[in-house]
């Protein structure tokens, strides 16, 4: 097969990209107008239920003239970074609410098309291999897994798997041809990033250091230092503006978000946050809108059979001095908190002698369950984690109806999905493995570190989402590509012109 990428421009793929994923999307927005009528904006995108922390501030601010959570409280909100929120204001300043949701989603949209090509030209970089352009164009622009955000307004994950992967090809581009413009346009693209994903902060730290091991080899001293104080540059101007900002509105030093507790009340009270502790520490979900989740049981509203009836798991009573009817104790005095709270004040003086009544008692079953199941705790905290986080199927998030009423077509839709979300996760973690101990370049070696600091990073957080792996996503796809090269380079050889 003869390839002349040479003769296609990167309009071209970008525009196929866009014929491509707007195909499969067409589909998932037709349903989500079925099943999420109520939520979506002109009919295209959905509004998701971060929009209430994320872009309801900046509408806030249109409508009463202060940037607050709530809107009349006259309290500054910077318990999100500004990374989605400020392309929001920009565009509100043109528009109305609606249509600047909507043009919000088409740039995610757009971005996200020619986010594509890069992955796709990021994949020949490193390999050198004009079909592995081709194999990682087609799977990425058929990936729901990332590109089932593409059209919800309200999440960072389509604007931040863009921004990574824009900050990841300039880097790769730095590392062969040691520009610094690369890495210039590679640090603002990861600041970028960060102001999407805080948890990616990491890297502008990481990257220096690992260029500072390698590339000394190859360049002069001074010159490395000088390229990572470029590539930190658009970071540390960017996060100084937001502290600043911060410290002028509400005198608090703050260089990426408020602490969940300070900024939204009774949402995510130190009361709640130690429940949410306790049930991350005894392998249980976090998540409060998981259906049948553990948070779930402690935070909603729910009728006395089905609090008496809920089904923990046998371990959570294995050598501790708590029972069941402690926890329901437990769950009644947060459920106190949370119903009179909201009426009251989070800062009025009874409401906070009863979350810290819940802090202390959440706490105590903490460290109860810890020093009576170490270090088998571990095993299934980690096992659980790994499972919500990475082993869920990769289409969770697709508008589709419970499996029990999908008709053949979805069903077909559901599989097809998750089984190549397991082949190339499975292939792509032993193409990460492979890659680095065969080549052993800073190239192979940036991408091994980069994914795993990625997925450790959140993989020790107290709330994991499969959503928060899909920024590692792409690492993972190419390096399952190059993986497939190897093990079948007939189908990878190309042609000569």
């Amino acid at each position: 097969m003869q390839i002349k990428l040479e003769n296609r421009s990167w309009l071209f793929w970008t525009l196929l990209a866009v014929a491509i994923k707007g195909i499969i999307l067409s589909y998932f927005v037709f349903q989500s107008n079925v099943l999420h009528s109520s939520n979506m904006v002109h009919h295209i995108a959905i509004i998701s239920n971060d929009y209430n922390y994320i872009l309801r501030p900046v509408d806030n601010y249109f409508t009463a003239g202060t940037y607050t959570l709530e809107p009349g409280t006259g309290e500054y909100f910077a318990g999100r970074m500004p990374g989605l929120s400020l392309p929001y204001m920009l565009l509100r300043f043109a528009f109305e609410k609606e249509n600047a949701l909507l043009l919000l989603a088409i740039l995610q949209f757009l971005l996200a098309s020619f986010s594509v090509y890069i992955l796709a030209r990021t994949a020949q970089l490193i390999v050198d291999n004009k079909k592995m352009f081709l194999y990682t164009f087609l799977l990425f622009s058929i990936s729901t897994f990332t590109g089932i955000f593409d059209f919800m307004v309200g999440l960072s994950e389509s604007f931040s798997v863009s921004a990574f992967i824009l900050f990841f090809y300039f880097l790769v581009k730095y590392l062969i041809h040691n520009s610094a413009k690369d890495i210039f346009i590679s640090g603002c693209f990861l600041a970028w990033a960060i102001f999407l994903r805080p948890f990616l902060g990491l890297l502008i730290a990481i990257v220096p250091i690992i260029l500072l091991l390698f590339k000394y080899k190859q360049l002069h001293f001074k010159t490395v230092v000088v390229n990572c104080s470029i590539f930190i540059f658009p970071f540390v101007f960017a996060d100084s503006c937001w502290i600043i900002n911060n410290y002028i509105r509400i005198k608090q030093f703050i260089p990426l978000e408020q602490s969940s507790s300070g900024v939204y009340g009774t949402i995510y009270s130190p009361g709640w946050l130690a429940i949410r502790k306790f049930i991350f520490n005894s392998g249980g979900e976090c998540a409060y809108f998981e259906p049948n989740s553990e948070a779930a049981w402690f935070r909603e509203k729910l009728d006395t059979e089905t609090i008496k009836n809920y089904s923990f798991s046998k371990r959570l009573f294995v050598n501790v001095s708590y029972n069941r009817d402690s926890l329901v104790a437990l769950r009644n005095i947060y459920q106190t908190y949370r119903k009179n709270a909201s009426s009251l004040s989070a800062n009025n003086p009874e409401m906070q002698l009863l979350d810290k009544q819940v802090v202390d008692v959440a706490n105590r079953y903490t460290n109860q369950f810890i020093s009576g199941n170490s270090p088998t705790y571990l095993f299934y905290k980690f096992k659980n984690a790994f499972k919500r986080l990475i082993l869920k199927s990769g289409s969770g998030y697709l508008t589709l109806p419970a499996f029990s009423s999908m008709n053949l077509f979805q069903k077909g839709i559901k599989i097809v999905y998750s089984a190549l979300y397991y082949f190339l996760l499975i292939i792509g973690a032993i193409g990460l493995l492979v890659q680095y101990k065969d080549q052993k370049t800073i190239t192979t070696f940036m991408i091994f570190f980069i994914a795993n600091l990625i997925c450790t990073i959140i993989f020790f957080s107290d709330l994991q989402e499969s959503r928060y792996f899909i920024t590692a996503y792409p690492i993972l796809l190419i390096a399952a590509i190059s993986f497939l090269n190897k093990l079948f380079p007939k189908v990878f050889e190309c042609k000569s012109n």
